[in-house]
Order: structure tokens, then sequence, then C-alpha cells
């Protein structure tokens, strides 16, 4: 069964988000968060359906008053009751794919970046999302393991092309996702369950993040052929060697 991972940019059902809840992820912030995320809702449902993921009804009903407030047609929202851990959906939700029968669901594991300890409920999303929608269900495995990979760790253009950081997904020192995994293993994964032949492998991600090397944090595909990244050009800057580094990688990269 051949899948294939659409770009982002491709025409699509639905968002899915979840509404933040735990203020210890946005330290300073965390009042004014729920306003930056009613801005996001409401510019997204204009053109297409929000599933928004709340803990429960009560939390639902607080949120919608927080959105009507901010002027969301909630006619574009539609609400989902899991249980959840943090906010960052990208990280642990399912992959949605193509495939000759159609639209199906991938699901990794989710460890909590290899971090932190409450990540259980997170975990769990995933399995409700697919059943709750009635997609197939594909489950990643890989050596009759199931594998740990987070949305944030990848970036593909559609066309085959795979962009990921060996920091990310290698380390066998720090937030390790999956022991003893090699580039190979990592590639005949990509192959299987996006149809991505061609991996590029940038080295590092930027410094601080505690995901410790997320490609969607350095760059991104913008469309099939071409790629917006970080860059820094001050050589006292602690991103200065990686950036470039990378920079380099993606010059001389092919994107087919």
């Amino acid at each position: 069964m051949k899948l294939a991972l659409p770009a982002e940019w491709k025409e699509h059902e639905a968002t899915w988000l979840v509404w933040p809840k735990r203020s210890d992820d946005w330290p300073g912030k965390f009042g004014s968060i729920k306003w930056v995320y009613t801005d996001i809702i409401k510019a997204i449902s204009e053109s297409e359906t929000v599933n928004l993921i709340v803990d429960s009804e009560q939390a639902e009903i607080k949120v919608r008053a927080i959105l009507n407030r901010g002027s969301v047609n909630l006619k574009g929202v539609h609400f989902y009751h899991f249980n959840t851990d943090r906010s960052w959906i990208r990280d642990y939700g399912p992959f949605f794919v193509k495939s000759h029968e159609g639209i199906k669901a991938v699901g990794f594991k989710f460890n909590g970046w290899a971090k932190y300890s409450q990540w259980q409920n997170d975990n769990m999303v995933r399995g409700a999302i697919i059943s709750k929608l009635s997609f197939d269900n594909v489950i990643a495995e890989y050596n009759g393991k199931q594998i740990v990979l987070e949305g944030g760790s990848i970036d593909v253009n559609g066309k085959g092309a795979l962009i990921t950081t060996r920091q990310c997904l290698l380390s066998e020192s720090r937030q390790i996702r999956n022991s003893g995994f090699s580039k190979k293993d990592y590639e005949n994964i990509f192959v299987k369950y996006f149809g991505a032949k061609n991996t590029i492998w940038l080295n590092e991600g930027i410094d601080g993040d505690d995901t410790n090397g997320h490609i969607d944090d350095v760059c991104r595909f913008v469309n099939s052929n071409t790629v917006v990244a970080c860059h820094e050009s001050n050589p006292d800057d602690t991103n200065y060697r990686s950036l470039n580094e990378n920079m380099d990688i993606l010059k001389n990269c092919r994107l087919e």
C-alpha cells in the first residue's frame, strides 16, 4: 500500500488545534495567549473548518464565550472533548496521508519529546481523533517497534522530498526518540509512511529549542521547490555556525 503525505499548502478540510491550558507553557504570556488563539481561529475559520480540542463540556462553554468576544464565527468551529497534556497537536496528532484507497491516518508514538513526564494523554489523542472520524488507522512500526515521531520534526514538499535534522532524530545522548535507529532506518520509514524518497538531513536546530532540533523552528517548504530558512549573520551568535551549515546543505540539495 503506497502512502503519500501531502504538502501543507494543499487543499484540506480542516485545521486541528488544542486550546491552551497550561500556564507553564506560556511563561509570562498565558493571560494573553487565549486572544492570540482567538485571532488564529478567527482567521482560519473564514476559509476552512477549525477542529478545536478542549478537555470537557465545561471547558467548551468557557472557550465559546472567549471566541464570541473575539467575533469568531462559531459555525466554522467544531469542538471535540479529549483530555490533553499540552497544546502542541502538530507533534502528537495523526498524519493524514493519501493512498489509492483514500485518506488514511498514520499514528506514531508520542513521548513528550523524550523530555517531559506528562505526555500520556497527548499520546492518546491521535487514536481518539481517528476513532471519532472513522479513518483507517495505520500504526507506524519498524522492526516490530512503534516509532516515535513528532509532526514538527519533519516537513515535506509533496513531491517526494522531506527535511529533518540529525539532532532531533539521531541523537543517542539527549532526548532519544528511537534508540539505535540509523539514517537508513528513518529513510525507510519516510518512504513507507510518507512516500518521501529523498530525505534532506540538516545538522542542528536552533539553540534553546526544547524539542531538541525540530525542523519547523529552522526552515519550511513554501512550495515544492522553495525552502525558507533561518539565517544568522552575526558570528558571535550561538546559532551562527549551525544555521550557516544548514544553509550550505540546503543550497546543495535536490528537492525532488
